[in-house]
């Protein structure tokens, strides 16, 4: 009996399954928890923001409330032709309290993923332009990368865009947030 207490017991891992929306950013699969998205639309008109990071398309107005937009395509440094332009969306999320626009090529599908189908980032693409990915998830024989909305962008992108959105506001005469 004192050598069982002795013995280092199997951690017990606890599987949980996850709801990620499924989309395409430059021909390969995304996906992120659904409870980050506040909804899906359409792509509206986008107004330019000057000296804003090149990934950055602007800011659109989404029901009277200033949006600024993120095109994952650029973000990602992929590829952004060969897409059907009907299928693009943008999703909208919460991001640190404020709201945010993401530019995808499609949105399509809604999968339930269990842990134990979600490996790590491997450690051959992390860096400092891959920290936003969570891992990599295995849906029979597909790897669908799972993004980590909350670290798309760094703390000095994130005050850049809240600077230029205030921008925004104040030109179109609305009230900062």
């Amino acid at each position: 009996m004192a050598i069982d207490r002795l013995r280092p017991k199997e951690a017990s891992r606890a599987v949980t399954e996850m709801q990620l929306a499924v989309f395409k950013v430059g021909g390969e699969e995304y996906s992120m928890d659904i409870m980050k998205i506040m909804e899906i639309i359409r792509p509206q008109k986008v107004t330019k923001i000057p000296r804003a990071p090149r990934f950055v398309e602007g800011v659109m107005n989404l029901r009277g409330k200033v949006v600024p937009i993120v095109d994952l395509r650029k973000r990602f440094g992929v590829d952004s032709e060969g897409g059907d332009p009907k299928k693009v969306r943008v999703i909208i999320v919460r991001l640190e309290g404020r709201v945010l626009g993401m530019v995808v090529d499609e949105v399509y599908e809604v999968i339930y993923l269990n842990s134990d189908n979600v490996e790590a980032t491997p450690d051959t693409v992390k860096g400092t332009d891959t920290e936003y990915f969570t891992g990599v998830g295995k849906v029979g024989d597909r790897l669908i990368v799972i993004l980590d909305v909350d670290r798309l962008l760094t703390g000095d992108e994130l005050k850049g865009l809240v600077a230029a959105e205030e921008l925004a506001k104040r030109d179109a005469g609305q009230s900062p947030a």
